[in-house]
């Protein structure tokens, strides 16, 4: 599979609603970490989301949620009050397989989700038009008493025709700086706090792709939210860890090598 980014979003401007809302449901649509959507409790809960027409998607990420490893999520789709689409409950944790796990460290149970923060789920399915969508949710063992997501991404996916080069580059930055005190002892200080940044080559953009990747990325402009995943439905860590929500750092930009070929360099910094 190629890499899928999701420029997009159609949730950003749904009217959406809850089963509960401690915390409002429109929070999903909003970026800041400090805004997030929290139910009153742990029974099932249903976000329902209503586009402002429309829409074409195949992908969906919840991300920056509480949800547990033993969490299920149900997406429908509807056009015109018809299910066009239905997951079925879909396992949010992918768990630790026999022979990786390890026994004394990892808990019983664990997943690969819960190894890194935030936490993102997310799924594919074949593109589908709608004008509704129902996110349903279950995790009545949830130990924190509620459930929550800070962002939702719903939306149609570029996938180049050729996949990414070689050489991509995850690093995991970190907010900290290290101060050597006069006695000579190390310091350091800061919030602990991490994110991603993801370099990579796209150097066999046929026409087509880098037509749609240009709009794209010229509609969203540099400061928009965008879904990348590097290796989708891959599975396992390789999935999740290169799977994240993040803002391109750097102006567009392409190289014509040869005839009907086209390159450009992307670097996403996690969001």
């Amino acid at each position: 599979m190629s890499l899928r980014f999701i420029i997009e979003n159609q949730h950003a401007s749904a009217v959406v609603s809850a089963t509960s809302e401690a915390l409002p449901a429109s929070y999903t649509r909003d970026s800041r970490r400090a805004y997030a959507w929290r139910s009153t409790g742990t029974a099932s809960q249903t976000i329902s989301a209503t586009p402002v027409a429309a829409v074409s998607a195949n992908g969906l990420a919840i991300v920056r949620h509480n949800l547990s490893a033993g969490a299920t999520v149900r997406l429908q789709l509807k056009l015109n009050g018809a299910t066009v689409y239905d997951s079925a409950a879909l396992a949010v944790g992918e768990p630790i397989p026999a022979g990786v796990w390890r026994a004394g460290i990892d808990a019983y149970g664990a997943t690969y989700n819960e190894l890194l923060d935030p936490q993102i789920f997310n799924h594919w399915f074949t593109v589908t038009h709608f004008d509704e969508y129902l996110i349903i949710i279950d995790d009545p063992s949830n130990l924190a008493g509620f459930l929550q997501i800070g962002q939702i991404f719903i939306g149609q996916a570029f996938e180049p025709r050729y996949n990414m080069s070689f050489g991509l580059q995850l690093e995991w930055l970190e907010q900290t700086e290290h101060l050597r005190s006069d006695a000579g002892s190390l310091r350091s200080e800061g919030t602990q706090a991490k994110h991603r940044r993801l370099h990579l080559g796209l150097d066999w953009l046929d026409p087509g792709d880098r037509t749609s990747l240009t709009v794209g990325f010229f509609a969203a402009g540099k400061g928009a939210d965008i879904f990348v995943s590097a290796y989708p439905e891959a599975g396992g860590m390789l999935e999740i860890e290169h799977a994240f929500v993040g803002r391109r750092r750097d102006d567009l930009g392409f190289t014509h090598p040869f005839h009907n070929n086209w390159q450009t360099r992307l670097v996403f910094d996690e969001a």
